[in-house]
Parts: structure tokens; sequence; C-alpha cells
């Protein structure tokens, strides 16, 4: 048989180069297959990435249901309808618009800064527990004894609950996190009422145990078409216009569908999220007072 010079015969050479064909040709097999693992993962994280950003967004806004809210009844507890006025019926009220593929779902929560009066400095100052109160967003509802001050706020005879504002802050914003004391800000005795017949007067003084909680926005999550689909909204309304704090609107995530539902004492919540590269997300929760 003629053979090479070089030591291998024609067919050991053959041989050699159809085993080598066979190799590339799995290799690049294998790379496909990797390839298209890799882009179909890569579907499902950005979907993912989606959902958990809004997830956090939603617990926020829904972990504050009915917080700091008051109501014009006697069942405060009881979730009904929201209607249109302000306060609404129930503090855990909640009006929900069926639509195609999201439902419009509006409620109040209080989203600002809370505190209490830890006590009397002196008979114009007071040491407050402060948990973000602050004079940017300066509207506060204000409960003493359990009930709605500085009047006892009876819903038959006054029909708005009183706001009021804190003056004198310091420091502004603090935080109660990490409490060093038994208090960490102060603020003047008086607080000017914002509302009602009282209103721009400075008539009410804060007493020890008083609590002040920001006066709840009238939050509506609801979808808008966008040119890569429907996205989910929030909007934060103004249900008391003294306050002076503008209207706010978010954008939350993309969105394939979002409903809810009225379990209880409960909504769930269903929604299908969008990724950015058109994977899908599908996630359930349920938040509950």
């Amino acid at each position: 048989m003629r053979t090479l010079k070089r030591g291998l015969t024609l067919t050991e050479l053959l041989v050699a180069l159809a085993l080598s064909l066979l190799i590339v040709m799995a290799v690049t097999t294998l790379h496909e297959a990797a390839g298209k693992g890799f882009a179909g993962g890569k579907v499902l994280t950005d979907a993912e990435e989606e959902a958990l950003a809004a997830l956090s967004q939603l617990e926020w806004l829904f972990q504050r249901w009915g917080v700091g809210t008051p109501c014009c009844s006697q069942s405060c507890t009881v979730v009904t309808d929201c209607g249109e006025g302000y306060p609404p019926p129930s503090s855990l009220c909640v009006t929900i618009k069926p639509g195609g593929r999201c439902d419009e779902v509006t409620f109040y929560a209080s989203l600002g800064g809370m505190g209490f009066v830890d006590r009397l400095l002196s008979a114009e100052e007071v040491a407050l527990v402060s948990c973000r109160l602050s004079t940017q967003e300066n509207c506060y509802h204000l409960r003493r004894g359990g009930l709605w001050a500085p009047v006892d706020w009876d819903y038959e005879s006054y029909p708005v609950p009183p706001a009021v504002a804190v003056k004198g802050l310091s420091p502004d914003d603090a935080s109660c996190a990490e409490l060093k004391s038994s208090y960490n800000a102060t603020a003047l005795r008086e607080v000017e009422l914002l509302n009602g017949t009282y209103r721009g007067s400075t008539v009410f003084t804060l007493e020890s145990g008083d609590l002040l909680i920001s006066v709840p926005y009238r939050v509506t999550l609801f979808c808008k078409e966008e040119e890569d689909g429907p996205w989910l909204y929030a909007r934060l309304g103004e249900p008391v216009p003294e306050c002076g704090r503008p209207e706010k609107e978010f954008a939350v995530a993309p969105v394939e569908s979002f409903r809810v539902t009225v379990e209880g004492k409960a909504l769930r919540v269903r929604a299908v999220f969008r990724g950015s590269t058109g994977g899908l997300f599908s996630v359930e929760r349920v938040y509950g007072r």
C-alpha cells in the first residue's frame, strides 16, 4: 500500500479527518444548544427582575392600606367601597374597577412619616419620637386617646377630620430605626390647623402621648397602554386639598395582566409581569390587615 512520507497511511488520514469532522459537529451542536438555553434563561431572568422590582413597590403600598385613614362611620374595619368623598366609609375601603387586562384599584394609605409626643419639655416645646416626621410634606392627622383630634371629631357633625402642620420641628426627617434616647426630635407645642372651622389658627396644643400620622394618599393602581404593551402605574392623589401636596404618578412595571380581588379583610393580587426581552413571570400575593 502506498504510504505518506510522514508515516500515516491514506486510510489512517481519512479516518482521522472523519473523526475531526464529527468532533467539530458535536462541539457546534453543543454551542448552539448552550446559546439557546442561555437566551431562554435571560428572558426569564429579565421578567423575574421586573417582577421583583414591582413587588417591592406594590408591597410598600399595600402594606400601608388603611394606615392613618379616618372613616365616616362606626365600621372603620369593614372592607367596603371607598366612594368619592373623604373621609371614606371605612379605613379598609377599596374600590376595584374590572378592566380588559387590568383592574383599576383604589384605596387609602399613609405613606409619609409618623411620630408621637414623648413628653412636654416646657409650656411651649415638646419632645417627639419622630419616624420621618417632615416639614416637606407637613400635613398630619392627630390622634389623642384613640380619637381623631384636635376636636373629638364627630363624623356626623364635622365632615372632614382636621389636618395639622407641625411647627419648629428639629431635626427634620429624623429616623427612629436606632433610637438612642427617649426622644429624637423637638417641636413647638402649638400646631397649625390646616382645614375646618379654625383653619390657619394655632389654638390647639400638643399633649404627651399625642400621635401624629401623615395624612393618607388616595392610591390608585391602573394600567396604561405603551408602545411595548400595557404598563402598571400608581397615582397618589391628595384627599385633603389644604395639605397642598402635588399629585404624583409613577410607572411600576410592564405587565400582561393585573387582577385584585377581596377575600375577607385581605386583597389577593395576581399579576403577570413582562420582561424587557419578552419573557413572562406570574406572581400571586395576599395582603391582609
